[in-house]
């Protein structure tokens, strides 16, 4: 037996990890990393926090796990295509076209679509992702960012020639 009194908050209130229930919530990544797999597969994943931040859900949390580098799996090519389509749909979604940290998709608001997994149907996962504007009727973010400006440029007096525009006597 271990004597525990005065070792912890009696006023503290419980953990609420009940599943976030099928449905279209707002939500934000507020944790990502890479991990691995599993023990059986192997390769790499994207592992997503999103958190509610809306409604009488609000504060829940719902993980979504991208195997876009998985290794030695069923169906491999379609796991990583499904993985980079949503991946693409987030990145879409948080206007963030080729970001180069995932911690760049942190604290965005977006739509998320819950819904039953397809071979756990007692799980939810995330669905869809859409951009709260988007998701509102409006167009979706737009941070894309533009080409390069080429710093090069004709010389002046265009190697001595005159200029190409102007029609010659």
């Amino acid at each position: 037996m271990a004597n525990i009194a005065g070792s912890y908050d009696q006023n503290a209130a419980p953990n609420n990890f009940d599943q976030l229930e099928a449905g279209t919530y707002r939500a934000k990544i507020i944790q990502s990393e890479i991990i691995d797999v599993s023990d059986k597969a192997k390769g790499r994943c994207l592992n997503l926090t999103w958190q509610v931040e809306t409604g009488p859900n609000d504060g829940k949390l719902i993980w979504q796990r991208l195997n876009m580098w998985a290794e030695n799996m069923d169906n491999l090519d379609k796991v990583i295509a499904i993985a980079n389509s949503q991946f693409a749909s987030i990145r879409e979604a948080t206007g963030k076209v080729a970001p180069q940290n995932s911690e760049e998709l942190h604290h965005i608001p977006c739509i998320i679509v819950v819904g039953p997994q397809k071979n756990n149907p007692q799980y939810n996962e995330v669905k869809s992702v859409k951009s709260v504007a988007s998701a509102q009727g409006g167009p979706a973010p737009a941070q894309r960012q533009a080409p390069p400006v080429s710093r090069q440029s004709a010389p002046a007096n265009n190697g001595g020639a005159s200029a190409p525009w102007r029609k010659s006597a």
